[in-house]
């Protein structure tokens, strides 16, 4: 009812902006200065072929596309597109009455009464520049403002600021070059965009003149080729026709398409969503090393391609696409096609969605930056699909929305410091009046929060970005493998393999963080100090995972450069079971004169207390356990902005050769469970060398095996290359398997498990196309297989558990005579059986059956003897079974009498329960004595 109520809303306004344009004449082109007249007027063209300005222009990387065909007459359609974004910008469907809007309107004033009691009368400088300038435009259409729609705030205030950035700030096209890509190319065009789409019909010649000719000049600035050298002179309409590359290429189509709509001009409407159109998909062709693909891209390299969901700012990619996808839909001129609806359905499906934990988001959607960050953009994105038509997978866009809504309750204000900065536009919302654009998209979306579904649960592995991503009730962890920042010299790039993990009580750490976000780094090895700022695409040659429902295993050979000169090097892996992670390091050499360190853990030092034991340690919601029981340190980090943080770690000392640990984290376990696991932990190293490691856990029955190399014989276990391996055993046979190959290219794996298959496993190897061979044993099986390059193969079924099977008796104390009820609950919480199960119960002596209750809930009835209760059937179609039966106590002794259920699950192991009742027992009864009584 509420989705259907937020349509018709959704309709009629569009209704609404249409019969509005159809009353207008069709207009003509906004003018600028004399200097772009020009190319306005070439470009005011709303039918037939256009060659767009800038196809002589030399320099330009292929493919050119500079021909567009129009077909929009009166330009109807782009009016009707025009007039939603001005819907927006001028906050013509905004609650006023809402509290939430109140309280930003009354901060916006505040602001601003402050910066314009500050603003230099004689040359209009104000502080904040021209985002000033923005606030006091979106001020001027906010009833409750004392500016609402006072023209002195034009001519007293915005008009003379203007004209101050023209002359003596970067607003003036030859003043420019001393910016930055992020300004020119990002930040500057999207707010001249919403300035004039404010108040540009307000504003004098000069200084509406002055910002149309810089919106003008950025998007002929704009484009990689011509930011990133000199001379910087390459000119054109809508900038370097390149592909989506990281969220650039969609941030300048929008840039263009704005522009377009604002100026009236259709062929640069209709270019930006032909290229977008165009480059809206994800490239399966991964190439050659080095070459440009489109789609969602982390970077050239020849270990990331057009599958990699990290894209860099890939976040910022997904809400710019969904805003254009919101702004022209229904258009009949301009939409886009439905392939660009479902790559972005299955882009936030298959990577988004994952990505996100209490309104965090983690690296993977940053381009695997070191840094978690509140995914402000990521909501904004998830804002414009909700108020977008045929979208699919609503209820899990509605739970992204949910999860940031009960962070910031009906605001969309971000608290990010340093590591937060890439938001020019719709996202950070650090300006009060950037909220109130949004905020009839965010009523819409408040109404469909009840079909919020629940998040995503299990490992998810990213082969293309080497991320590793496991959530589970509770908490959140993430492995990345390859962590790359871009060598710059003032962010410094995370290690590669850091391990992060967040649960329901600790992120809140996470929330609000600047520089100390590049210290995050837990089971990852380095030297004393910060990292090297400059980093190689050689450096770790081999890194990988893989997922077994909600299991995983990752592991890599670590080679990170520490200085110039000198290195570290390292084998590590992390195994994902049940309770938990284990983390095995193995063959760390240094050549480094600092310290070389393994890092367990980093926190808030004031909201966590360290307590330890002998081979275990807990910062108050994560437990460590350390079965080889090494030394270990702590120091405190110290940083300008940030609260003090505390970092542990285990010192392996200057230049080691050999050096090994282990480290098992028990999320969100307590100081007695730790302490518990401690003293018998389930998971065991089997094998921790330079060439393998293996990893068991008995719980879950789980063994995880990374080969580093080519291994012949590793606790039985054998590969003929590198390669990640995660099986799991039930009924003392391998029920499923998973095994992933790390190189770049195609690749023939002889592989080798010292427990045999089941049944179902295989024939599942027999019938699998990429199985060359297979033999199996009564110890094992061999197989051979050939897996492209960052290829998974996975034979994957729930394994039936029936661990929570349970009995329970009527009465616990009996004499003889008595009738007792037993009553077996046979539960299976995990995949279904297709085998039948067998439940035993053999009655005690001085007990029998004497044709009482004998029933089941499901199936034929069991099978009640004077000794003993025997029920078989398959629980394929349910979840339990409950059998019920009666004995009478024949016994006249005082006896404690024992009484064992046995469930037979065949190939999925035997399951246990007892109850206990006391016969016969001899009550002494005391007299009772009140307090304080005297004779």
């Amino acid at each position: 009812m509420e989705t259907e109520r937020y349509r018709s809303v959704l309709s009629l306004l569009v209704l609404v902006s249409l019969l509005s344009v159809l009353a207008l004449s069709p207009a003509t082109a906004t003018a600028a200065s004399d200097r772009y007249a020009g190319i306005l007027q070439q470009l005011d063209v709303d039918s037939g072929a256009v060659t767009l300005p800038g196809a002589d222009a030399k320099g330009f990387d292929p493919p050119h596309r500079w021909d567009v065909t129009v077909n929009d007459p009166g330009k109807v359609c782009l009016e009707e597109i025009r007039r939603r974004y001005e819907d927006l910008i001028r906050l013509r469907y905004v609650d006023w009455s809402d509290p939430s809007v109140q309280e930003k309107v009354a901060r916006l004033n505040q602001d601003l009464a402050w910066r314009i009691a500050q603003q230099d009368p004689q040359t209009g400088a104000i502080a904040g520049g021209l985002g000033t300038i923005y606030a006091m435009a979106i001020a001027y259409h906010t009833p409750g403002s004392p500016y609402y729609h006072d023209r002195s705030l034009i001519t007293d205030h915005i008009e003379p600021a203007i004209l101050y950035e023209r002359d003596y700030g970067n607003l003036y096209p030859e003043n420019g070059f001393p910016g930055n890509w992020w300004s020119w190319e990002v930040s500057v065009p999207f707010r001249i965009v919403d300035i004039l789409f404010a108040v540009g019909d307000q504003l004098s010649i000069e200084p509406r003149n002055a910002l149309e000719d810089m919106l003008i000049w950025t998007n002929q600035w704009s484009g990689r080729n011509a930011s990133s050298a000199p001379p910087y002179n390459k000119y054109s309409p809508s900038g370097d026709l390149f592909s989506l590359q990281e969220a650039n290429g969609a941030w300048f189509r929008t840039v263009a398409l704005l522009t377009g709509l604002y100026f009236r001009l259709p062929p640069v409407v209709q270019w930006a969503v032909d290229e977008i159109g165009r480059t809206a998909s994800i490239n399966m062709n991964l190439g050659e090393a080095g070459l440009p693909s489109y789609g969602v891209k982390p970077d050239e390299t020849f270990w990331d391609h057009g599958r990699g969901p990290n894209q860099l700012y890939g976040d910022h990619l997904f809400e710019t696409l969904s805003f254009v996808a919101y702004l022209v839909q229904g258009s009949e001129c301009y939409s886009l096609s439905p392939g660009v609806g479902d790559y972005l359905d299955e882009y936030f499906h298959g990577w988004l969605r994952w990505n996100t934990f209490h309104g965090l988001e983690a690296p993977v959607t940053r381009g695997r930056w070191p840094h978690l960050v509140e995914h402000g953009e990521l909501f904004m994105g998830v804002l414009f699909r909700l108020n977008t038509l045929g979208v699919g997978y609503c209820d899990e866009l509605v739970r992204v929305a949910a999860d940031w809504l009960e962070e910031h309750p009906g605001d969309l204000n971000m608290r990010q410091g340093y590591w937060g900065f890439a938001s020019p536009w719709f996202g950070n919302f650090h300006l009060p009046g950037d909220t109130l654009i949004a905020q009839p998209l965010l009523d819409n979306a408040e109404a469909l929060l009840p079909q919020a579904a629940d998040p995503p649960q299990g490992a998810c592995y990213y082969p293309y970005s080497e991320l590793l991503l496991v959530r589970r009730p509770g908490w959140f962890a993430t492995l990345g493998m390859r962590s790359v920042l871009n060598p710059m010299g003032n962010a410094n790039r995370a290690h590669d393999a850091n391990l992060t993990i967040l649960t329901d009580e600790n992120y809140t750490d996470y929330t609000d963080m600047d520089y100390v976000a590049t210290q995050l780094y837990g089971a990852v090895t380095a030297v004393e100090g910060d990292p090297y700022n400059y980093w190689q695409r050689d450096q770790s040659p081999m890194a990988g995972g893989v997922a077994l429902g909600d299991y995983a295993a990752a592991g890599m050979a670590l080679r990170v450069m520490e200085s110039d000169s000198t290195w570290t090097n390292a084998h590590a892996s992390c195994f994902f079971f049940d309770n938990e992670i284990a983390c095995v390091g193995s063959d760390i050499r240094s050549d480094d004169a600092r310290q070389a360190r393994t890092y367990i853990n980093t926190f808030r030092d004031e909201t966590h207390t360290v307590r330890s034991g002998s081979g275990w340690l807990h910062e108050g919601t994560i437990g460590v356990v350390l079965p080889d029981r090494p030394p270990w340190d702590s120091e405190v980090l110290t940083f300008s902005k940030d609260p003090p943080w505390r970092r542990l770690y285990i010192p392996h000392g200057v230049r080691p050769q050999g050096a090994a640990y282990t480290l098992i984290y028990l999320p969100r376990a307590s100081v007695a469970e730790t302490q518990a696991y401690a003293a018998a932990p389930d998971a065991r190293v089997l094998v921790r060398t330079p060439a393998v490691h293996v990893v068991q856990d008995g719980s879950s029955g789980l063994t995880g095996v990374v080969f580093f190399e080519a291994v012949q014989n590793a606790a039985g276990h054998a590969s003929s290359g590198p390669g990640h391996l995660l099986y799991q055993v039930a009924g003392g046979r391998v029920a499923s398997l998973a095994f992933y190959n790390p190189t770049g290219e195609v690749t023939t794996f002889d592989l080798s498990v010292p427990v045999p298959a089941s049944a179902w496993l295989a024939s599942q190897i027999q019938a699998d196309a990429v199985v060359s061979s297979s033999t199996f044993r009564s110890d094992g099986f061999d197989i051979r297989f050939t897996l492209p390059a960052f290829g998974t193969l996975s034979w994957y079924q729930t394994t039936p558990n029936l661990s929570t099977s349970a009995k329970r008796v009527s009465r616990v104390a009996v004499y003889q005579g008595d009738r007792v009820t037993y009553t077996l609950a046979i539960r299976n919480t995990g995949g279904p059986l297709t085998t039948p199960i067998t439940v035993t119960d053999s009655f005690p002596d001085g007990m029998v059956s004497a044709g009482g209750l004998c029933a089941s809930s499901w199936g034929d009835p069991p099978i009640c003897t004077s000794s003993h209760l025997t029920w078989s059937g398959v629980l394929s179609t349910t979840a339990e079974v409950v059998i019920s039966y009666s004995v009478e106590v024949t016994t006249d002794q005082r006896r404690v009498l024992l009484n064992q259920m046995k469930v037979d699950a065949g190939p999925y192991g035997t399951y246990a329960s007892t109850a206990t009742v006391i016969a016969n027992p001899l009550f002494v009864h005391l007299p009772l004595v009140a307090r304080g009584a005297t004779r």
